[in-house]
């Protein structure tokens, strides 16, 4: 059969297996994506399903899309009746069909995180909670928590009641009934609700059980309790799961994602078959040696090996750096160096670390090269200002209840609608139960509240502006909306009258976002607003990331997960960093071996180079731990990496640093002029420091690079040691 010919014989299995419960252990690199692909496909053209009876899940908006792409090339022609989706979009879906059993109107928009934070920010100062005894982060984990375990803002406060200090129950109760005075749900409500949907009206999930005769979920490791139930509960009747993922990749504990989910497959379906995916597709031998050897050191796993018919490859080599910019000088001229002899672009080059704290020092030095770089996992596209201004007015439009998107841009661009003005209103809204926009078409109501007649002009205004922009939507494409929405409102013209550097970047954005909802449109003709709009609040930085850019990449190792790159430079490869701190301190065997996973996502990223660097000072900790010592995860796979400079063996006893942790742990006797790295000296002018290099003839050395505990790094004359 042509559609199975490309697959090796563990795929194809995993591809004919259509009935009955299936879990494929995909290893990285494994080819997962193209055996759900090609099952989509088969379950089409050879067993004459129905496209609007499947639905694959996955965990982005970039990778739903690979897979209809992949799908529509197999089968020769697109379904659009195909559901492929994340849960949330999928969850969408059914809730703007079904959202009004729940009391919510139809048109609901999506918070998000910054959203979020606002709301219950105002939920805190309602409630006289004090920020610093209380910070919102407390409340937003405890409430995505409650969400993504299933117990309403009712259940939670029964649950904790006895909990007199603790606010949470409070914070979270008023938190859902502003969101939905907002028409409103946030990110986690969009699962919880569909699962509480399918409980409570049993109608509808059994709607759902005949619609979706197979289900394919991806990246099963990564799922919550919420999402299984929804998975459950839409598989239970007919038992077509085929579930896609690897244990050794689970990385998501800290967003609630539980592996026993996946550990746990044969319990919830023991009639289920188990497929591995061993041969791996993307990485040399040699960096498969090292994955490998890593993870075996994991005891909560299943056991597999990743192998290749790839050629073995360039050793993964190991860097040892003075300090953390080092580190990153080591790293940069690497680059140019491959770009100069092997004539690799830019793109080819990713530099991961485990914190985002620790991208600045890259960014710095390629600032200083001329290099281009993009940074993914900071300030997502969708978070920045000027986005968030314009969307907020089409949600507005779309949804006139949503009092979020009302206050932020009722005065931008500046109208002359104060604080104060604003003020006003929302206890207009509080005291009378209407919205901000039914008050706002009000004028006799507003007048006989006396506000200021400046203020009732102003807000006539905007009363106007948002007439004119509600004018014929129906009409109008998402594209021609937001070009109205900038013109109209005068917020493109306000940003060029700005004539700034910061305002040109801005509008360059503003147009990113029309070229955003062109490609929209060009995807989803069919698609309404509230489509776009839950698009932009569903996406995340890696759906925005520009693969075609000729530019280094950066990012943290948890936004590389699902990504390759032919030469990869794991950073930060310390005790404290990588592992971090917080695992090591909880003493728990569980957080070390996610911390391991993470370290094996990071190294099956590679495929052809792999490079490792850790510093042996590094600022960032402050002095008494800024000396650092070597990841355990190095250790554990030494007989697998070379390292750069003459040391034979990075961790043995006479090389380097054997017992360093703070200045005073080691005392030496020198004796002549033989000094070698790792030496403790003393200054007469900078005081303690450690020898990082001798300069010159090894027996009567004329000078030492030493990093001193007060002055940093210096040049020294041996004349000047005490």
């Amino acid at each position: 059969m042509k559609l199975l010919e490309n697959l090796n014989p563990q795929q194809r299995e995993a591809v004919l297996h259509t009935e009955g419960p299936l879990l494929v252990l995909a290893g990285a690199g494994s080819g997962k994506t193209g055996v759900l692909t090609h099952r989509v496909a088969y379950l089409i053209q050879e067993k004459y399903v129905e496209p609007y009876n499947i639905l694959a899940v996955t965990f982005t908006n970039k990778a739903a899309c690979e897979m209809r792409e992949r799908i529509a090339k197999l089968l020769g022609f697109d379904s659009p009746a195909l559901w492929i989706s994340t849960f949330h979009s999928a969850s969408v879906r059914i809730l703007r069909r079904h959202i009004d059993l729940f009391n919510f109107s139809q048109n609901f928009v999506i918070f998000d995180t910054s959203e979020q934070k606002t709301l219950i920010r105002e939920c805190m100062k309602e409630l006289n909670i004090n920020e610093k005894q209380f910070p919102y982060q407390v409340f937003m984990r405890k409430i995505s928590k409650g969400k993504n375990d299933l117990i309403t803002a009712e259940e939670y406060g029964e649950r904790y009641k006895s909990y007199s200090l603790d606010p949470s129950a409070d914070v979270y109760y008023l938190y859902q009934k502003k969101l939905k005075q907002n028409n409103a749900l946030d990110f986690d409500d969009l699962i919880f609700y569909v699962v509480r949907l399918f409980r409570k009206y049993p109608e509808v999930l059994h709607k759902y059980e005949g619609l979706f005769h197979y289900i394919l979920i991806d990246e099963y490791q990564d799922i919550n309790k919420a999402q299984y139930a929804l998975v459950k509960s839409l598989a239970d009747k007919r038992r077509n799961l085929f579930v896609v993922g690897d244990e050794d990749q689970s990385i998501y504990a800290f967003r609630g994602a539980d592996m026993n989910i996946i550990l746990n497959f044969e319990r919830d379906f023991p009639e289920a078959r188990i497929i591995k995916l061993q041969q791996n597709y993307r990485s040399t031998g040699n960096i498969l040696d090292v994955a490998n050897e890593l993870v075996r050191n994991n005891r909560n796993r299943r056991d597999k090996d990743l192998w290749t018919h790839k050629s073995e490859g360039d050793r993964p080599i190991c860097h040892e750096a003075l300090d953390e910019r080092d580190e990153a000088v080591f790293i940069i001229d690497k680059i140019k160096e491959s770009v100069k002899k092997e004539k690799r672009k830019l793109s080819d080059f990713v530099i991961l670390y485990r914190t985002n704290a620790q991208s600045r020092v890259f960014e710095e030095v390629l600032m200083s090269e001329g290099l281009p770089y993009q940074v993914v996992g900071g300030l997502k596209f969708y978070d920045r200002k000027e986005i968030k201004d314009i969307l907020a007015y089409v949600r507005i439009l779309w949804n006139p209840t949503d009092t979020m998107s009302f206050k932020r841009i009722i005065n931008v661009p500046p109208r002359g609608i104060g604080d104060k003005t604003v003020e006003k209103l929302l206890e207009f809204s509080e005291e009378t139960e209407r919205n901000l926009y039914d008050i706002l078409i009000d004028v006799n109501f507003l007048r006989n509240k006396k506000l200021p007649a400046k203020s009732v002009n102003a807000l006539q205004v905007f009363k106007k502006l948002m007439e004119d922009l509600q004018k014929n939507i129906d009409e109008k494409s998402i594209s021609e909306l937001l070009e109205e929405v900038m013109d109209k409102s005068g917020y493109l013209q306000s940003l060029k009258d700005q004539n700034s550097v910061e305002a040109v970047s801005r509008i360059e954005n503003l147009e990113e976002l029309l070229k955003v909802a062109q490609e929209f449109i060009y995807n989803h003709p069919a698609a309404d607003i509230d489509e776009f709009l839950a698009l932009t609040s569903l996406s995340s930085d890696i759906d925005m990331m520009e693969e075609s850019k000729e530019s280094i990449t950066l990012m943290t190792v948890h936004s590389a997960k699902g990504l390759e790159f032919p030469v990869v430079f794991i950073t930060g490869m310390e005790e404290g960093l990588f592992p971090h701190q917080r695992s090591i301190d909880t003493k728990k065997d569980f957080d070390i071996e996610e911390e391991r996973r993470l370290a094996y996502v990071a190294l099956t990223r590679a495929m052809e180079k792999l490079y490792l660097s850790y510093a042996w000072r590094r600022s960032v900790y402050g002095f008494g731990s800024d000396y650092n010592r070597p990841s355990r995860f190095l250790d554990e796979v030494k007989d697998y990496i070379s390292r750069t400079g003459e040391e034979k063996d990075m961790f043995a006893s006479e090389v380097a640093r054997p017992e360093i942790v703070t200045m005073e742990k080691k005392k030496t006797t020198f004796k002549s002029n033989f000094y070698r790295r790792g030496d403790f000296i003393k200054h007469k002018e900078f005081g303690k420091g450690v020898v990082m290099e001798v300069i010159g003839d090894m027996m009567k050395p004329q000078f030492l690079k030493v990093s001193f505990q007060s002055a940093g790094m210096k040049k020294i004359d041996i004349s000047s040691i005490c």
